[in-house]
């Protein structure tokens, strides 16, 4: 790859003379390092940020819909804890056996 011509990047004075042009200097120097930086052999860092950057706006993208996940999961949970019957505790043990420790088991 050859490397492209070298451009100042804009002043202020170039900028406040004429912004649209200051603005395209500064899109070119942006492709050009996005190109020049784009093996990941050879630019490690930029490689590892990238993929940083891309999980974090990944999981951002998740946020709404694990919280709406753990409001659910809870209103579930609260529900079936106040709707639940008295001595629930003692058919759930029934259905699923003795336990194999107590309390007892354990002071011992």
């Amino acid at each position: 790859m050859s490397l492209p011509s070298r451009r100042a990047l804009p002043t202020a004075a170039d900028e406040a003379t004429d912004p649209a042009a200051a603005d395209r200097r500064y899109a070119y120097a942006v492709t050009t390092l996005r190109t020049l930086t784009q093996k990941a052999e050879d630019f490690p860092r930029v490689a590892a940020e990238n993929a940083n950057y891309g999980f974090r706006r990944s999981t951002l993208g998740l946020k709404g819909w694990a919280q709406l996940l753990a409001v659910a999961v809870t209103a579930g949970s609260v529900t079936l804890a106040l709707t639940s019957s008295a001595g629930s505790a003692e058919k759930l043990q029934a259905a699923v056996g003795r336990p194999r420790w107590t309390r007892a088991s354990v002071r011992s």
